[in-house]
């Protein structure tokens, strides 16, 4: 009888010790812009969430989709920007876990590294943030990698 009264207490404190830590939720894996988590804290922000990532969605090409440029303007002097903005835009789009929104700034966490890829998927973000006209005026959003490490913060846009 006496082990169960000291049982009691210690599971209890095991129990309370186990729930403690960081408050905030793993991640998802990253994956399609589709499947990627909003993570808000509030109405608003949650509304900038996901007015981010439907535009985000929509300009996400199809999978396994290769830009159809025919032949005669791949040698023109816009096409290799085409097509890096294009490349970068599927690096980002197959790479969303979360877009966390507080106070109206945006955090797009990936399965993306901080790498010449992973930095034109982040400078695509930038213009994709410019564009949506959710926040765009909000300074600070940033894109990182799974583990929360930086890989660009985007500047506010200004007019």
């Amino acid at each position: 009888m006496i082990r169960l009264w000291l049982a009691i207490p210690v599971a209890a404190v095991l129990a309370v010790s186990v729930g403690c830590g960081g408050s905030e939720d793993p991640p998802p894996s990253p994956g399609p812009a589709v499947d990627a988590e909003i993570r808000a804290s509030g109405d608003e922000d949650t509304k900038i969430g996901a007015g981010m990532k439907q535009y985000i969605v929509r300009n996400c090409p199809p999978p396994g989709t290769t830009p159809a440029i025919p032949k005669k303007y791949r040698g023109t002097s816009y096409y290799p920007g085409l097509k890096q903005t294009f490349v970068a835009t599927v690096a980002l789009c197959e790479s969303i876990a979360t877009i966390e929104v507080e106070d109206s700034q945006m955090t797009v966490r990936t399965g993306l590294k901080n790498d010449a890829r992973g930095r034109a998927a982040a400078e695509r973000f930038c213009e994709l943030v410019q564009a949506a006209d959710v926040a765009d005026f909000t300074p600070g959003h940033e894109l990182q990698d799974f583990e929360g490490e930086t890989i660009k913060v985007c500047p506010a846009r200004t007019s």
